[in-house]
């Protein structure tokens, strides 16, 4: 019964690693390279690990310059004559 059950459950939903919750799979985004076509983390998990590298990023001055030096991209207010 309980084979049944997890069977099912993995039609519908995905373990994601880092909270060890099962989500519906709607909850994970598209990754074609992946076998399932779905990424390991779920979106909130992404969303969190992602926000914290780019906060890591911005404290490091280097980063900062970076930003600030960086081309501005066509058609912008900034980049017209």
């Amino acid at each position: 019964m309980n084979e049944i059950l997890s069977t099912d459950l993995e039609k519908t939903h995905k373990l994601c690693p880092k909270c060890n919750s099962y989500k519906l799979r709607s909850g994970f985004h598209n990754h074609k390279a992946m076998s399932e076509g779905l990424a390991s983390y779920c979106k909130d998990c992404s969303h969190d690990l992602s926000s914290a590298k780019y906060n890591e990023s911005v404290k490091d001055p280097a980063f900062r310059e970076q930003l600030k030096n960086r081309p501005k991209a066509k058609g912008t207010i900034e980049s017209r004559p």
